[in-house]
């Protein structure tokens, strides 16, 4: 049985602090103007799946593409139309298990992630790293 302090640690308070702070940064990314955006993958390091979370300023058609640093075509990951909205959660994330178009485990190292809303692509990318 898990007993809980009545008062929060420094540790709990500072955890607390840390996810306001994210919390607020997804907001602010909700917010955008911008038709479609990435966050950062969790967990990251992948192991080699990972989630990435995504928001959508205007419904359409969503895609995320996954390159080596190279810029060479990793794999083509299609969530089909979306809303607008936050998809931040392991439920709503974009799922990637850490395998190429041909279903083969990719190395470990560091991909680039590009989102797309009706063919059109965010120049921002999102940095992975996926381990073994």
């Amino acid at each position: 049985r898990v007993k809980y302090a009545d008062t929060p640690t420094a540790e709990h308070q500072a955890a607390q602090k840390h996810m306001l702070g994210f919390i607020s940064g997804l907001k602010r990314v909700y917010n955008s103007d911008k038709a479609v955006d990435l966050l950062p993958n969790f967990p990251n390091p992948g192991n080699p799946e990972t989630w990435i979370p995504y928001s959508v300023g205007q419904e359409g058609s969503i895609g995320i593409t996954i390159v080596d640093m190279a810029g060479r075509l990793v794999r083509k990951l299609d969530l089909g139309v979306k809303s607008q909205g936050g998809y931040f959660e392991k439920g709503t994330a974009a799922y990637w298990d850490g395998t190429n178009q041909l279903g083969e485990r990719v190395s470990s190292g560091v991909y680039r992630a590009y989102v797309s809303s009706n063919g059109q692509y965010n120049k921002n990318p999102v940095k992975i790293a996926i381990g073994k």
